[in-house]
Order: structure tokens, then sequence, then C-alpha cells
């Protein structure tokens, strides 16, 4: 999910994680469409790595930085590119976190703050692999490779948490399965009092049947939806939020629920 809440967090159609290998960029992780061939994109990547830290780019045609880099023309027409490198807890790069869109577009701060807090995940996740492929089959070395998992999931939730924007999960049945703070606010309720609830249990029945149709369109086509809505506050307001959900793929490759992240669009605006 981690490239799924890059793309949402950036509002960018395409995010990718990058392993690097042999001095090649290898795709780890893709959400999206991202390319067939990652080569396609080196010029950006290898610009990120010389730049060592979070690059953005509105609209690549008209940036004059990027028009005068020398490998300018491998972007193949790319607009809006976004790109960190992920290194390890000795400053060793690892790969690159990237988004991108054929469309141009503003990296708003909060945008680009999300990406940086992702790649520390990434970071995080990257090093928790590379310890498993050198484990030992030894008791002592697997339960380190446990510790080191269950960091990682423990940051996760951290860094979800950090994240400015509302995100929830639900699974097929409408139930919520995980909400952070932002959206545990929203509705004025802690989160033992929404995990296994539905949007009846906290909207008007127009507004619950309309989210939840919404939900079961994403399911089962497994695109990607994005909309203005109207959303109820827990003081019973209405205002306009920004939507977009995604599907929830189990490790068969089986939807199995849907991941939604929303921000108010007012705000945005402004």
């Amino acid at each position: 999910q981690l490239v799924a809440l890059a793309s949402l967090a950036t509002n960018t159609g395409t995010a990718v994680l990058i392993r690097l290998q042999d001095d090649q960029f290898v795709q780890e992780a893709a959400y999206g469409r991202p390319p067939e061939n990652q080569s396609d994109y080196s010029a950006l990547y290898r610009h990120t790595m010389e730049k060592q830290a979070l690059v953005t780019f509105d609209d690549l045609t008209l940036d004059p930085d990027w028009k005068s880099h020398p490998l300018a023309r491998e972007s193949n027409g790319l607009r809006r590119y976004g790109g960190t490198t992920i290194t390890d807890s000795e400053g060793l790069t690892l790969g690159i976190l990237a988004v991108h869109d054929p469309e141009p577009g503003n990296f708003s701060a909060e945008s680009r703050q999300s990406l940086l807090h992702l790649s520390s995940l990434a970071s995080r996740v990257f090093e928790a692999a590379r310890m498993e492929v050198k484990l030992n089959a030894t008791e002592a070395e697997l339960d380190h490779a446990r510790e080191a998992y269950n960091k990682s999931e423990a940051f996760y939730h951290s860094l979800v948490e950090s994240l400015p924007q509302n995100i929830l999960r639900k699974d097929l049945d409408g139930r919520f399965t995980f909400a952070n703070q932002n959206f545990c606010s929203v509705l004025g309720k802690p989160l033992e009092e929404i995990i296994g609830k539905t949007d009846f249990d906290f909207s008007s029945s127009e507004l619950a049947a309309k989210y939840q149709n919404d939900d079961r369109q994403v399911a089962e086509t497994g695109k990607r939806f994005e909309t203005i809505e109207e959303n109820q506050t827990s003081s019973l307001e209405q205002n306009y939020v920004h939507v977009v959900k995604t599907p929830i793929y189990d490790r068969h490759g089986q939807i199995v629920g849907i991941q939604g992240i929303f921000w108010d669009f007012m705000e945005q605006r402004k």
C-alpha cells in the first residue's frame, strides 16, 4: 500500500518504488500505470539521485532547469514528476520513490511532506528485506527478522498518523477495518467505536448509500475512483471534500476491500 499512498497523497496517477541494483533501476512496486521499461525514466531517476533531495517538477516541459538537463529527451513527454532518494541508516542510496503524471499540476507543501515521510518508510522496508535475505536459519536471526518486520509495521501506522489527510479502509461488506486519527476526529469517535461499523452508523442514509455505492464500484472494477463530494462532520456540519478511493489486494491478487483518502476541498482551493 506504500506506493498507493504516495500516489493518493500527491494526487498523481502513478507511483513507483525503485530499487537500485548494480547501477540499474529495478521496479520493486508500482501503482497506477508505471512505464513498461524503467529505463524510459532513467534520466529523471538519475537527476533525483544527483540532487540527493526531494525533486519536484510541476511541468517538466516548462521548467528551465530540466530543459537544460543533458538527458531531458528521455522524459518521453512526461509533465509532472516528484521523486526522492531512499537511503539506509549509513547514507547509502537504496532506491527512489517517485510519482508522476501525464498532466501538469502543483505539488503542495503537504504532498511534498507526505512524499518525504513515505520515503522514510520505504527505507525501513528495504532494510528489513535486505536483512531477511542475509538471514541464516538460526532462531536468533529469525527473531531479529520478525522484530524488524514488526518495527516496519509500527512505523507504517505511525507514518499514516503523521499524514495530514484522512485515511480509512473498509472490507467488501463496507465495514471499517482501519481509520487514522484524523478520520476518527471527523467522526468524533475513537477507533474502537469505528472498527466493524459501516457508513450507515455515522452518516445520513442518503450519504451512506452514496459512499457504499462508490466503494462497490472500486471493488468491482479495480479502478481508482476520485470525486469532490459532500461530507458530514461529527457536529452535523456539511462540507465538501476531495476523495480518492482505490482497491486493496491480498497476496493472491484478490480485491479484499477499499482504501480511501480525503481532505477538505475548500482548504485545498485556498
